[in-house]
């Protein structure tokens, strides 16, 4: 958790990003994160531009 921080904080300072766009980009990445941890099924189907995506997920 460090580093995401220090990058936040870095791209804040050098005014690459306001403090809005870090702030909801954490927002989003911690609600995607959640959300995939918690996922009961394994086979994954997602449409892309141009295409769709196959994947399968297993937890050892």
């Amino acid at each position: 958790a460090a580093i995401p921080a220090y990058d936040a904080e870095a791209r804040m300072k050098t005014w690459g990003h306001w403090q809005t766009d870090v702030l909801a980009g954490a927002a989003l990445g911690t609600a995607f994160g959640i959300w995939a941890h918690d996922r009961k099924q394994p086979l994954i189907l997602s449409w892309l531009p141009g295409g769709f995506m196959v994947g399968y997920a297993h937890s050892f």
